[in-house]
């Protein structure tokens, strides 16, 4: 994955990493407060062969920007999760790149802009 971390909805200048991971691990999508560790946390599922995403607290708005790089996306429009609407988080598709954003925005300023390559294992 490769990892673009900013204070809002504006990529340009966010610092970026790449990390490995591996279905069933978490990561952290987020370096908001300490406290908030469990919020930010994701791990990608797999079942009969289909990846979705999983996340520890149900607050993670998770939106499929589509494929490309983090650079066809330095701007990304934020969908509002409207009251009492389920959480839906997307399947993970190779090459898409996808917004995390947390429902408790007044208090987690940081989204994650993040690019998926899948690799099978041996």
């Amino acid at each position: 994955m490769e990892f673009a971390i900013a204070d809002g909805l504006e990529f340009t200048k966010a610092e970026r990493r790449t990390q490995t991971v591996h279905a069933g691990d978490p990561f952290q999508t987020n370096p908001a407060g300490k406290e908030w560790v469990e919020a930010g946390t994701l791990e990608f599922q797999e079942k009969k062969r289909v990846y979705t995403f999983r996340c520890r607290l149900a607050s993670l708005i998770v939106t499929d920007l589509g494929e490309g790089t983090l650079d066809d996306h330095l701007k990304p429009v934020h969908r509002e999760r409207q009251r009492g609407e389920a959480v839906e988080l997307p399947a993970i598709m190779d090459g898409h790149v996808y917004l995390i954003t947390h429902d408790m925005n007044k208090m987690w300023k940081h989204c994650t802009l993040m690019r998926v390559k899948m690799q099978s294992g041996q």
